[in-house]
Order: C-alpha cells, then sequence, then structure tokens
C-alpha cells in the first residue's frame, strides 16, 4: 500500500491536479479540449513548488528561444507579478487601457540596457526572497513592484526587440497553435521579411505613428479575443497583419492613448538651449552710465546668471498703450519686421508741425515711458 502510495506520487501530475476548478477556463482560453494537449510549461507548473514557478517560466522561455519556432533569441524578464497573473489566468486585463494586468505586450519591460538591468536585479532578488523557507511578505512584493521601471519602445529597432519577446512569451504560454500565436507569426514574418524597411522609415523620419501605437493595436485585438472568450462568443479573427498594411496605405487610425502609455510615448525632451543670464547678474546702471558688475570668490553669481530665466529689465518704464489705433498704418508693417530694421540709419518721420513721430506707438500701438519720444505718443 505504501508502495502503491509512493509510485503514484512519483508520477507526473496533470494540470488538474492543480487547477481542479479552473480548468475549464484555461482549457477555453487555450482552445484546447484535453489537458493533455496544453502546452508544456502548465504541466511544468503542475509538478513545481510555488517557489520554483518563477524559475520555471524563465527555463521554459530560453529553451523557447533556442528552437527553429523562435520569434527571437532574447528572452524577457519574469516576474513575480507576470506569473501569478498567469496562474490565475488573468489574460484580460481590467480595460483596454490597462498596461499592468493581462497578456499584450506592454508586460515587456526591456526597452534599453538600464531598464533591463533595473529590472533583471528586482526578479533576482524576489528569487531570494521565496528561495527556500523564506517567506515574501506583502510589504516585500509592493516594494519590488515600486521599483520595477515600465518603459515603452521609442524606436523601430526597440518595437522589434520587443515584439519579439513577447512572440516567444505567447507561444510558450498559449502554444504555437493557438488562433493568437498564428495571427502574430503572420505580421512577425510580414514585418521580417517584406516590410521592414518601409516600417522602419516611417517610425524613425516621418514619425506619424509611434512604437506605442503599434503595440497598442496589438493589445486591443487581444483584449477583444479574450473578451469574447471569456464571455462564451466567437472571437473575430485576429488579423494583425492589418495594422502594418494599414500604416503602409496611410489608412491607419491611430488608437488613443491612455495617460499612462501617452507619457512614456512622449517623453519630455531637455531643452538644449541654455538660458542668459539675468539683468541683475549680468550687471547693472548706475545714473552716471557705468556698469558695475557684482563679485564673489566662488563666482556664485555667474552660475546664478546662467541657470536663471531672463527678466525684462526695469529702465523701460511703464507701459504706454495707443487706445485710437490707425488701421492703415497696422498694414503697413509686418508683424515679423522690426522697426528698427525698416528704418535703419534713418530718421522717424516727423509730424506737420515738428517733432518724431513714435513709430512703436503708431504702428505697433504700444510704447514705454522712458521712450526718448515719449512726447510724441499722440494718435493720428
Amino acid at each position: 500500500m505504501q508502495e502503491q502510495k509512493q509510485a503514484l506520487e512519483a508520477e507526473p501530475k496533470l494540470p488538474s491536479s492543480r487547477f481542479s476548478v479552473t480548468l475549464p477556463v484555461l482549457l477555453e482560453f487555450l482552445q484546447v479540449a484535453n489537458e493533455m494537449d496544453l502546452p508544456p510549461i502548465w504541466h511544468s507548473w503542475s509538478n513545481c513548488s510555488k517557489h520554483q514557478e518563477v524559475q520555471v517560466l524563465r527555463d521554459a522561455l530560453d529553451a523557447f528561444a533556442r528552437t527553429a519556432n523562435a520569434f527571437s533569441t532574447l528572452v524577457p524578464i519574469v516576474t513575480a507579478h507576470l506569473v501569478q497573473d498567469l496562474l490565475t489566468f488573468q489574460f484580460l486585463g481590467q480595460s483596454i487601457d490597462d498596461i499592468k494586468t493581462g497578456l499584450h505586450p506592454f508586460i515587456i519591460m526591456d526597452r534599453n540596457a538600464e531598464h533591463c538591468q533595473v529590472n533583471t536585479k528586482m526578479a533576482h532578488l524576489y528569487g531570494l526572497l521565496t528561495a527556500g523557507d523564506a517567506a515574501c511578505s506583502l510589504a516585500d512584493l509592493e516594494a519590488l513592484a515600486a521599483k520595477e521601471i515600465r518603459s515603452v519602445p521609442l524606436t523601430y529597432w526597440e518595437l522589434e526587440k520587443c515584439l519579439g519577446m513577447f512572440g516567444n512569451l505567447i507561444a510558450v504560454i498559449l502554444g504555437t497553435t493557438h488562433p493568437l500565436v498564428q495571427a502574430f507569426k503572420d505580421m512577425w514574418q510580414l514585418l521580417q521579411l517584406q516590410v521592414r524597411d518601409e516600417l522602419h522609415s516611417i517610425l524613425e523620419y516621418k514619425k506619424f505613428v509611434k512604437p506605442t501605437h503599434i503595440l497598442h493595436s496589438v493589445q486591443l485585438i487581444f483584449f477583444t479575443w479574450f473578451t469574447h472568450k471569456k464571455s462564451r462568443l466567437t472571437p473575430p479573427d485576429p488579423n494583425m497583419k492589418t495594422i502594418i498594411h494599414q500604416i503602409l496605405m496611410q489608412l491607419y487610425v491611430l488608437p488613443n492613448l491612455p495617460p499612462a502609455l501617452y507619457h512614456l510615448a512622449y517623453p519630455k525632451k531637455p531643452s538644449l538651449i541654455p538660458t542668459l543670464p539675468t539683468h541683475s547678474s549680468a550687471g547693472s546702471s548706475d545714473g552716471s552710465g557705468t556698469t558695475s558688475h557684482a563679485s564673489s570668490g566662488s563666482g556664485a553669481s555667474t552660475v546664478s546668471g546662467l541657470t536663471m530665466p531672463m527678466t525684462p529689465t526695469a529702465t523701460r518704464g511703464a507701459a504706454v498703450i495707443n487706445l485710437h489705433p490707425n488701421a492703415t498704418l497696422q498694414t503697413l508693417l509686418p508683424t515679423n519686421i522690426r522697426i528698427k530694421d525698416l528704418i535703419e540709419n534713418t530718421n522717424p518721420p516727423e509730424f506737420d508741425a515738428g517733432g518724431e513721430m513714435c513709430l512703436s506707438y503708431l504702428v505697433r500701438n504700444t510704447c514705454w515711458s522712458n521712450c526718448h519720444q515719449r512726447d510724441n505718443t499722440v494718435p493720428i
């Protein structure tokens, strides 16, 4: 009797032994009639301990990346949050704008080497926390989640890298014969073999489409497909090649990006134009016409002058507004031409009674109280 019990324990367990209640949901999502036909990763998860779940998925992705069916030789970072979503069949996000939950391209967070290094370190720390008899508390998980860096591809090559790793992930999770994987493979082959140069030109030079738009379109297809499956409806054909074809024919409609994605897709670029010194730091003029400069042994005034924004000088006095503008004069000088450039070294025209006209007051409708022609700021 004891030997029979040991023999049963030694036999590989089926997914039904672990997912006894929710197995029908998994079979529905993966479009499999028998649990024996589930992808190998689900059988591996059924025969491992909780502490091994992350490593099991990592090993499966490593093995798939070396096969002929692999989309890329790169392997995405496996996080605890990703594994937990998969084991609870959270293939569907809370909404179409949810980029933290579900099976979609935005769970790939390896845009560049820096982000990859940080997220790899977080995954390694999680492995240390869950190794052996150590208990991973909720506070530990929240601390790790806060340190994760979420990013989106900003160039064509980053997009191709992201799609390749996502293709490997869905092939391992859903199986290579799944309709979504087959549709993704068709788009990938079109991208790799036919339209790579054209799409690269559109994303890098024309820039009317961002890589995030393409990923979000793929996300919407996955969301729609799983939504129909969850409601036991026939899902629409997941034709992802249409995304590429519509972009090339300029028929592509940009999907609406939620705020979280928009800020990642359109990062603010730092200004390359240095700010000028302020009037006070550059020097101040006294009544005799001499200029005095602030002195400091540490050069703090110079540094502050280079970093502070330019402020209007106080020597112009108060603004004097022409309350009775002449419409004819307004059309004589376009706004993109300065008065000084127009008259050059010639003197302004004079009134019949004498005295030079203030062209700024008459043409621009504004002058200053300290203007040397302030006595001639009268409307015509």
